[in-house]
Protein backbone atom coordinates (compact mmCIF):
# COMPACT_ATOMS: atom_id res chain seq x y z
CA UNK A 1 0.00 0.00 0.00
CA UNK A 2 0.81 3.56 -0.70
CA UNK A 3 0.23 6.08 2.16
CA UNK A 4 -0.01 9.81 0.93
CA UNK A 5 2.25 11.90 3.64
CA UNK A 6 -0.90 14.27 5.11
CA UNK A 7 -3.21 14.44 7.85
CA UNK A 8 -5.95 13.56 4.84
CA UNK A 9 -4.29 10.33 3.49
CA UNK A 10 -5.57 8.17 0.79
CA UNK A 11 -4.26 4.44 1.35
CA UNK A 12 -4.83 2.56 -2.41
CA UNK A 13 -3.35 -1.04 -3.14
CA UNK A 14 -1.56 -0.91 -6.93
CA UNK A 15 -3.98 -4.16 -7.76
CA UNK A 16 -7.21 -2.52 -7.01
CA UNK A 17 -6.56 0.98 -8.79
CA UNK A 18 -6.49 1.38 -12.96
CA UNK A 19 -6.04 5.23 -13.50
CA UNK A 20 -6.07 8.29 -11.24
CA UNK A 21 -9.07 10.88 -12.87
CA UNK A 22 -8.90 13.63 -10.89
CA UNK A 23 -6.70 14.94 -7.96
CA UNK A 24 -9.01 13.61 -5.15
CA UNK A 25 -6.73 15.77 -2.34
CA UNK A 26 -8.67 19.23 -3.71
CA UNK A 27 -12.31 17.08 -2.92
CA UNK A 28 -11.43 15.12 1.13
CA UNK A 29 -13.06 16.68 4.12
CA UNK A 30 -11.25 16.17 6.95
CA UNK A 31 -15.03 14.59 9.31
CA UNK A 32 -15.53 11.89 6.04
CA UNK A 33 -13.91 8.31 4.95
CA UNK A 34 -13.82 7.74 1.29
CA UNK A 35 -13.42 4.08 -0.03
CA UNK A 36 -14.22 2.37 -2.69
CA UNK A 37 -17.28 0.18 -3.88
CA UNK A 38 -18.38 -2.38 -5.99
CA UNK A 39 -21.47 -2.73 -8.29
CA UNK A 40 -23.20 -5.50 -5.98
CA UNK A 41 -24.32 -5.48 -1.83
CA UNK A 42 -22.84 -8.02 0.19
CA UNK A 43 -26.12 -10.49 0.33
CA UNK A 44 -26.29 -11.58 -3.50
CA UNK A 45 -22.27 -11.68 -3.65
CA UNK A 46 -21.22 -14.94 -2.92
CA UNK A 47 -17.84 -14.25 -2.41
CA UNK A 48 -18.39 -11.86 -0.33
CA UNK A 49 -20.44 -14.35 1.58
CA UNK A 50 -18.76 -17.39 1.39
CA UNK A 51 -15.88 -15.69 3.57
CA UNK A 52 -18.50 -13.76 6.24
CA UNK A 53 -19.31 -17.80 7.04
CA UNK A 54 -15.62 -18.51 6.58
CA UNK A 55 -14.89 -16.21 9.21
CA UNK A 56 -17.32 -17.72 11.69
CA UNK A 57 -16.85 -14.31 14.27
CA UNK A 58 -19.52 -13.87 16.47
CA UNK A 59 -19.17 -10.16 16.07
CA UNK A 60 -19.90 -11.19 12.05
CA UNK A 61 -22.20 -13.64 12.75
CA UNK A 62 -24.00 -11.08 14.59
CA UNK A 63 -24.14 -8.09 13.04
CA UNK A 64 -24.01 -9.36 9.53
CA UNK A 65 -27.70 -8.48 9.14
CA UNK A 66 -26.60 -5.00 9.91
CA UNK A 67 -24.69 -4.62 6.44
CA UNK A 68 -26.17 -7.64 4.42
CA UNK A 69 -28.34 -5.49 2.16
CA UNK A 70 -25.47 -2.63 1.55
CA UNK A 71 -23.12 -2.20 -1.40
CA UNK A 72 -20.06 -4.14 -0.88
CA UNK A 73 -17.47 -1.49 0.01
CA UNK A 74 -14.12 -2.15 -1.47
CA UNK A 75 -10.80 -1.94 0.34
CA UNK A 76 -8.92 -1.27 -2.67
CA UNK A 77 -9.24 2.82 -1.99
CA UNK A 78 -9.64 4.23 1.52
CA UNK A 79 -8.68 7.40 2.36
CA UNK A 80 -9.58 10.39 5.25
CA UNK A 81 -7.98 12.02 8.20
CA UNK A 82 -4.64 9.74 9.48
CA UNK A 83 -5.96 8.93 13.24
CA UNK A 84 -9.11 7.56 11.81
CA UNK A 85 -7.42 5.10 9.04
CA UNK A 86 -5.35 3.83 11.72
CA UNK A 87 -8.35 3.51 13.98
CA UNK A 88 -9.56 1.83 11.50
CA UNK A 89 -6.72 -0.47 10.48
CA UNK A 90 -6.34 -1.38 14.54
CA UNK A 91 -10.01 -2.36 14.00
CA UNK A 92 -9.54 -4.93 11.61
CA UNK A 93 -6.14 -6.18 12.24
CA UNK A 94 -8.07 -6.92 15.37
CA UNK A 95 -10.66 -8.69 13.63
CA UNK A 96 -8.45 -10.64 10.99
CA UNK A 97 -5.94 -12.22 13.61
CA UNK A 98 -9.01 -13.65 15.81
CA UNK A 99 -10.21 -14.90 12.34
CA UNK A 100 -6.96 -17.37 11.83
CA UNK A 101 -7.64 -17.83 8.10
CA UNK A 102 -5.26 -18.02 6.29
CA UNK A 103 -6.26 -19.87 3.20
CA UNK A 104 -8.00 -17.56 1.46
CA UNK A 105 -8.39 -13.97 2.00
CA UNK A 106 -11.41 -12.25 3.72
CA UNK A 107 -9.91 -8.88 4.44
CA UNK A 108 -13.31 -7.13 2.41
CA UNK A 109 -15.15 -8.51 5.07
CA UNK A 110 -13.21 -7.11 7.76
CA UNK A 111 -13.38 -3.94 6.11
CA UNK A 112 -16.93 -3.71 5.26
CA UNK A 113 -17.95 -5.04 8.91
CA UNK A 114 -15.48 -2.57 10.23
CA UNK A 115 -16.51 0.74 7.93
CA UNK A 116 -20.21 -0.17 8.36
CA UNK A 117 -20.41 -1.02 12.13
CA UNK A 118 -18.85 2.15 13.14
CA UNK A 119 -18.48 4.98 10.63
CA UNK A 120 -21.07 3.96 7.75
CA UNK A 121 -22.98 7.82 8.51
CA UNK A 122 -18.91 9.13 7.85
CA UNK A 123 -19.04 7.27 4.82
CA UNK A 124 -18.20 8.55 1.06
CA UNK A 125 -18.23 5.63 -1.84
CA UNK A 126 -18.71 4.84 -5.43
CA UNK A 127 -18.87 8.67 -7.33
CA UNK A 128 -17.29 10.58 -6.85
CA UNK A 129 -14.67 8.60 -5.50
CA UNK A 130 -14.69 5.87 -8.21
CA UNK A 131 -16.04 4.57 -11.14
CA UNK A 132 -18.12 1.73 -11.65
CA UNK A 133 -15.86 -1.07 -10.72
CA UNK A 134 -14.40 -3.18 -13.50
CA UNK A 135 -16.48 -0.64 -15.73
CA UNK A 136 -12.82 0.15 -17.21
CA UNK A 137 -14.56 4.15 -17.11
CA UNK A 138 -11.25 5.93 -17.98
CA UNK A 139 -13.04 9.06 -19.62
CA UNK A 140 -15.21 9.62 -16.38
CA UNK A 141 -15.30 13.48 -15.53
CA UNK A 142 -16.83 13.32 -11.67
CA UNK A 143 -14.58 10.62 -10.41
CA UNK A 144 -11.61 10.42 -9.02
CA UNK A 145 -10.63 6.93 -10.03
CA UNK A 146 -11.12 4.12 -12.46
CA UNK A 147 -11.94 1.59 -9.92
CA UNK A 148 -9.99 -1.09 -12.29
Amino acid sequence: MSVALSTNPLVRTVESLYLILKNPFEFIESDKIYCGDENSINMQNKWMMDRYFLMNQPIINNNLANYANKVVLNAGILGGDRLVLLEIAKKMSALLSTSGIKSTTVDMCAFNHTLYMGYERKLVHGLPVNTIFKAYDVNNKNAWFCHK
